[in-house]
């Protein structure tokens, strides 16, 4: 019969290498993420275009700027031996887990219609996507997943820290009904990250194809925005996939081991399964696709990566220069000193 590890291996030194790498990378993806998403979503809020692309970057943004800090108290557990901390807390960690749910969820269904609402405009280029309707769509989803989530934490027996995870989990219910309940629970979220990765992958397939097929033929400046824009939004597609993949298979796993075998099984009898698969598959994965998207959206948007430059140069000029009120003189240690006008202080950044 198979057993869990044992979990005194934690604090041996390999283990406690591994879990001090693991919390740099939550903590460079927060240094990343954090600054990088709130920039983002300045410039789509404040972008002239109001197109679907537009409306459901900033929803993806409003996500990832939350997915960007939701791992800190993993973050400081990690370097703390896994001893919890604020996890331990039944009052933090279960509105904690249930963000995280949420999150995770709600990252992968704005991205399936980011891929989904792309591939439909180059496969149909007559055809207009009803901004209104998708809106509605985000928020009846948001509401459904937290009704899920909602229902699943209030039946569960408790909320507890899993400490071989470093994670917070709802403990399974006791009672038949509620064990049904458990179930539906599993497969729901099993669908609602699966799905995603399926529509995802087949709307880049088509678009790609289609946009190969075209792409000799395209000749003028707005055709080339848009198959840019296509191009970025199938990047931004690739990074889904390859981040939240593993949610899916590790949680196709844990289901086959809880109905069908004995936990933890064959696989989760292993201490890197046992110990780091639900923290790389439901936390860091979720992250690191929150830190990854916002370098997207620089690299491939110009006008973006301007903006955000002018930004940063304004903030330098300020913090650098203080003017008197003719703004001939700039004040160090109390010296004035005679310069001229930088052309930085008048610069205006324009969309």
């Amino acid at each position: 019969m198979a057993s869990t590890p044992n979990t005194a291996v934690l604090t041996t030194t390999p283990y406690r290498l591994y879990d001090g790498i693991l919390a740099m990378g939550l903590w460079a993806c927060l240094i990343i993420g954090l600054p990088g998403n709130y920039l983002a979503l300045r410039y789509f809020v404040i972008s002239r275009k109001r197109n679907l692309s537009t409306l459901l970057y900033i929803i993806a943004c409003i996500i990832d700027l939350f997915s960007s800090v939701v791992h800190l108290p993993v973050a400081v557990n990690l370097f703390n031996d896994r001893d919890g901390g604020l996890l331990n807390s039944t009052y933090f960690c279960s509105p904690w887990y249930f963000l995280l749910l949420t999150l995770q969820l709600m990252s992968m269904f704005v991205a399936m219609l980011l891929a989904l609402s792309r591939a439909i405009v180059i496969l149909f280029p007559f055809y207009r996507v009803n901004r209104k309707t998708v809106m509605i769509s985000v928020i009846l989803m948001l509401f459904y997943h937290c009704f899920w989530n909602t229902l699943y934490l209030l039946l569960a027996k408790s909320t507890y820290y899993h400490l071989p995870s470093a994670l917070c989990f709802a403990s399974k219910p006791k009672a038949k009904l509620f064990k049904l309940f458990y179930l539906l629970f599993q497969c729901n979220y099993n669908f609602w990250t699966i799905l995603p990765p399926l529509v995802v992958t087949v709307s880049l397939f088509c678009s790609v194809i289609k946009l190969k097929r075209e792409s000799i033929c395209i000749t003028s400046d707005t055709l080339k925005k848009n198959q840019r824009a296509s191009v970025t939004i199938g990047y931004f597609s690739v990074i889904f996939l390859i981040s939240n993949s593993f949610s899916f298979i590790n949680n196709t796993i844990y289901i086959i081991t809880e109905e069908l075998l004995v936990y933890p099984g064959p696989l989760y009898e292993n201490n890197f399964m046992f110990f780091y698969s639900w923290l790389f598959s439901f936390l860091y994965c979720t992250v690191i696709n929150a830190a990854l998207n916002p370098i997207l959206y620089f690299w491939r948007i110009k006008k973006m990566r301007l903006w955000a430059l002018g930004r940063l140069r304004r903030v330098k000029v300020r913090v650098t220069k203080r003017r008197n009120t003719n703004g001939r003189y700039l004040t160090t240690n109390g010296h004035d000193t005679c310069v001229k006008d930088s052309p930085l202080s008048h610069a205006e950044t324009e969309f």
